[in-house]
C-alpha cells in the first residue's frame, strides 16, 4: 500500500501541534517555556535551573500543586498573588533568589503549608497571620531584610520544629507566647535588634536542641534555663534596668554597685531584692554578681 504524502503531512502536523500552537488552553499552563498539565502537576521542582525574572502569576493555575521548589535561581520581584491560589501547597521553597517586598498575607491562608523556605532573599516582613499555619513544621526566613516585631500569632504554630529568623532587622520584644512552641528544636534569632527581657516562658521549650540569641539588645535578668552560649553578646546600652539598678545612683553600673551586692550577701544588710536579684531566682548571690560583671564588660 502506498502512503500518500498528504497523510504523512497530517501526522506531522498532529504530533507537532503543541510546538506550533503552544500549551493547550484550559489543560496546560506555560511556565518558563514549558507546558505543565493543570490537573496532573503536583510537584514543580526547578532547583538551580537558571531561572530569571519574576515568578509568573499564572503559576496559580496549578491548583493541585503540593510542592513549589524554585531555589538557587535569579528570580526577582514580589511573590505573585497566584501563589495564594495554591490551596494544596505543603512546601514553598523560594530560597536563594532575589525576591523582594513583603511576604504577602495570603501566605498565611495556605493552611496546608508544612515547610516554608524563603531565606536568602530581600523580603521585608513576617505576616501577622503567620499563626494560621498550624501545620507548619519549618519556617526559615534568615538572611532577609525583615523588620518590625515578631507577630504574637506565632504562638499558634504548635507543630513547628525549626524556626530561623536570624540575620534580619527584627525589633521589639520576643513574644511571651514563644513558650507555647513546645515542639521547637531549633530557635535561631541572632543578629537582629530584638530588645526587652527574654520571657521566662522560653524555659517551657523542653525539646530545644539549638538556641542562639546572640547580637540583640535583650536586657538582664536572663532566664536561668539559658546558658552563656545561648545568650551570647547583648547590647544592653539602652536597657532601662540600668538606671533602676544603679544601686548608688551615680549613673552607671560599676564596681561600686558590686560592692553593695557583696555587702548584702555577706552581712544580709541593705538588700534590695527587687533590684539586686539580677537572675530572678529570689536569691542574692554570686550568680547575680556574675551577671553584673557581664553588664559592665558589655
Amino acid at each position: 500500500m502506498t502512503i500518500r504524502p498528504i497523510y504523512i503531512l497530517s501526522l506531522i502536523l498532529f504530533y507537532s501541534i503543541d510546538s506550533i500552537w503552544g500549551c493547550v488552553d484550559d489543560i496546560e499552563v506555560e511556565l518558563w517555556d514549558e507546558c505543565y498539565n493543570i490537573e496532573e502537576t503536583t510537584i514543580l521542582n526547578l532547583f538551580d535551573s537558571n531561572l530569571s525574572g519574576e515568578i509568573p502569576n499564572s503559576i496559580g493555575s496549578l491548583v493541585n500543586l503540593v510542592s513549589l521548589i524554585l531555589p538557587f535561581n535569579q528570580l526577582t520581584g514580589d511573590i505573585p498573588e497566584g501563589v495564594g491560589d495554591l490551596e494544596n501547597l505543603e512546601i514553598l521553597d523560594l530560597r536563594n533568589n532575589q525576591i523582594e517586598g513583603e511576604i504577602p498575607d495570603f501566605i498565611g491562608e495556605l493552611v496546608n503549608l508544612r515547610h516554608i523556605f524563603l531565606q536568602d532573599n530581600l523580603l521585608e516582613n513576617i505576616p501577622g497571620n503567620i499563626g494560621n499555619l498550624e501545620n507548619l513544621i519549618e519556617l526559615d526566613l534568615h538572611n532577609n531584610n525583615l523588620s518590625g516585631e515578631i507577630p504574637s500569632s506565632i504562638e499558634n504554630l504548635g507543630h513547628i520544629t525549626y524556626l530561623y529568623l536570624n540575620n534580619n532587622n527584627l525589633n521589639g520584644e520576643l513574644p511571651e507566647s514563644i513558650g507555647n512552641l513546645i515542639n521547637l528544636e531549633i530557635l535561631s534569632l541572632f543578629n537582629n535588634e530584638l530588645d526587652g527581657e527574654i520571657p521566662m516562658s522560653i524555659c517551657s521549650i523542653e525539646n530545644i536542641q539549638y538556641m542562639v540569641l546572640d547580637n540583640n539588645q535583650f536586657c538582664p535578668p536572663y532566664p536561668e534555663c539559658l546558658d552563656e552560649n545561648e545568650i551570647g553578646f547583648q547590647d544592653t546600652s539602652e536597657c532601662t534596668y540600668i538606671d533602676y539598678c544603679d544601686l548608688n545612683f551615680d549613673g552607671q553600673i560599676d564596681i561600686l554597685d558590686i560592692i553593695m551586692v557583696l555587702h548584702c550577701i555577706v552581712d544580709n544588710d541593705g538588700c534590695d531584692y527587687l533590684c539586686m536579684d539580677y537572675n530572678s531566682d529570689n536569691n542574692i548571690d554570686v550568680f547575680d554578681i556574675i551577671l553584673m560583671i557581664n553588664i559592665i564588660l558589655n
